[in-house]
């Protein structure tokens, strides 16, 4: 006898599936419309595939329409019931059922096909995908492949008292212990922009002049603006007193609220998104709430539960701030010719974020921002789908540092460059690697005090290290380690020199050529354990290239050699 409770967790099952089958279809008719795109006129199906590649720190989740043998011809009714699902190798399933197909040759290492057939829904998924119900567990679609081990494969006996177990539910985003965020030169270029301005220096911005808005430029040449408009349009006087206004209020919070929204949007898309026709990223936006980035900075909730609505208005202040700022930088895009797609180069002038506020409504007609809808601008395409690799971690306590004291504001500084810098350094194996003291404040954009100021400097040396110690763990008599406080770095070391040397006229000076080696911790090291390997023999190929390369005439001048 079946019992209601045994068919429950099927029933639930086959409306997740169909669901998100019909979710991602009524978006992927939705481009085919928008862009006219002939190409995906004749997809029947759909293809989910976490790609395999010795260079991603992890597997991207790309989703793809295609067409496979088999199914129903295009263009296809919704399906309102599920079929069935067979296991199938990749590379049998492509070769006997995907037709007509420009998928590029990246080995999936899974992959899940779904298909309409005479109103039925089938599925082909790859060996290890997760089942329930002999259905594909729709779990899968929203974790990682080396979570899946976590989840039930097979459902209770049958019993007549028997009851379906929850599986592992997802965690929530203010739970989780790491944020991924783009490694490229923007956001480094906004948080130097930030913090400069943030420092008082602000003679490295350019003022709003002659209609210009206030602008700052890195060494590389990359730009970031506030503009209040459309990011091209000249402004008014009114608009640049406004606009430069705003860049004398950039504090560390706006760079906290940038990483922590970036973080949830990856975390949200998994870093693939869908494509035009022409190549171009379509961005979707998510949703996060106040709360979880207040969680995220470490705010404690009043006794009552919640937060107080000065706290909210804050977090939305420093969004629409990201809103308003524009960067610009080079990006290699691809233009059709005939049947050729050629490579030109370009430069791309988008918002750092669009956004979209939701507030709450009291009976008296008070709003409160609730949650904001979040994207990132087309700047971020680069590091997208294939180059998923360009990411990097940091470490949830990260955020959790308050900016408005000494300590705190360096650890945060600090916190962020070396997550920056070890996904750099990942790339070459050299994570242990000494710093020199002044490039770790100059990375981190901590200032400097003048030689006349003798106590900020001590003040400097005694915030840096106790940054170090507090990210480290290192127990602190006065302050007993939390049992939930969890390590930033494993340890650090200066390679030369002691504290006690330092009491003396110039000795700033001296600690500044001092070198301090930090070694990250171990939940870094391995998630970019593939790289380094990779890059070792990218970097020994490209040597060998060099060497192979025919020497120039003996007559050659130095400009020709």
């Amino acid at each position: 006898m079946v019992t209601e409770a045994q068919l429950a967790p099927a029933a639930a099952q086959q409306a997740d599936i169909l669901d998100y089958f019909r979710a991602q279809w009524a978006i992927h008719a939705t481009w085919q419309e928008r862009y006219h795109s002939k190409a995906d006129a004749w997809s029947n199906a759909l293809l989910v595939r976490w790609l395999e590649n010795e260079y991603l720190t992890e597997p991207p989740r790309l989703v793809t329409a295609c067409l496979v043998a088999g199914g129903d011809s295009p263009p296809i009714a919704l399906p309102t019931q599920i079929g069935p699902t067979r296991i199938e190798t990749w590379a049998v399933w492509k070769a006997n059922e995907l037709r007509g197909s420009d998928l590029e040759d990246m080995h999936p290492e899974h992959y899940l096909a779904m298909f309409a057939l005479d109103g039925a829904l089938h599925c082909v998924v790859s060996p290890g995908f997760p089942l329930r119900n002999d259905l594909p567990d729709v779990r899968a679609l929203l974790t990682h492949p080396r979570d899946w081990d976590a989840f039930s494969l097979a459902e209770p006996e049958s019993t007549e008292h028997a009851r379906a177990l929850p599986g592992p539910s997802r965690a929530s985003f203010a739970d989780l212990p790491t944020l991924t965020f783009p490694s490229g030169m923007v956001l480094p270029l906004v948080w130097q922009g930030v913090y400069a301005a943030s420092n008082g220096q602000i003679d490295k911005w350019t003022p709003a002049h002659e209609g210009m808005p206030p602008t700052y430029a890195d060494a590389d040449g990359n730009r970031m603006f506030v503009h209040p408009g459309d990011g091209s349009t000249r402004l008014t006087a009114e608009q640049a007193a406004a606009a430069m206004d705003l860049v004398l209020r950039l504090d560390d919070d706006v760079v906290s609220a940038a990483v922590i929204s970036m973080g949830k949007w990856i975390a949200d898309t998994g870093g693939t998104v869908a494509q035009t026709a022409e190549g171009l990223p379509i961005l979707p936006k998510i949703r996060i709430h106040v709360a979880d980035i207040l969680r995220f900075q470490g705010i404690k909730q009043h006794a009552k539960g919640g937060y107080r609505p000065e706290q909210k208005q804050k977090v939305a202040r420093d969004l629409r701030v990201l809103n308003e700022i524009w960067v610009t930088g080079k990006q290699e895009i691809f233009t059709r010719q005939g049947r050729r797609m050629v490579r030109k180069d370009v430069n791309v002038r988008s918002r750092f974020m669009e956004l979209t506020q939701e507030d709450d409504l009291d009976l008296l007609g008070n709003e409160t921002p609730y949650a904001f809808r979040v994207a990132p601008g087309e700047w971020i395409a680069p590091m997208l789908g294939e180059y998923y690799r360009l990411m990097a971690i940091l470490l949830r306590p990260v955020m959790g540092y308050d900016p408005r004291q000494g300590m705190g504001r360096v650890a945060m500084r600090l916190g962020l460059y070396l997550a920056w810098q070890w996904r750099i350094r990942a790339s070459h194996g050299n994570f242990e690697q000494p710093w020199y003291v002044r490039t770790l404040l100059e990375g981190a954009c901590i200032p400097i005090p003048p030689k006349t100021d003798r106590k900020a400097r001590q003040r400097l040396i005694q915030y840096f290290e106790a940054a170090l110690d507090h990210m480290a763990g290192t127990q602190d008599p006065d302050q007993p380690e939390s049992a939930e406080r969890k390590r930033v770095i494993t340890s650090w070391e200066y390679q030369q020199g002691e504290y006690a040397t330092l009491r003396y006229h110039g000795a700033f000076e001296e600690w500044l050529s001092w070198t301090v080696r930090i070694v990250p911790p171990n939940e870094v090291l391995q998630r970019y354990a593939r790289i380094a390997p990779a890059a070792a023999r990218a970097i020994a190929a490209q040597r060998s290239t060099k060497q192979r390369r025919p020497h120039p005439p003996s007559g050659a001048t130095a400009a020709e050699r």
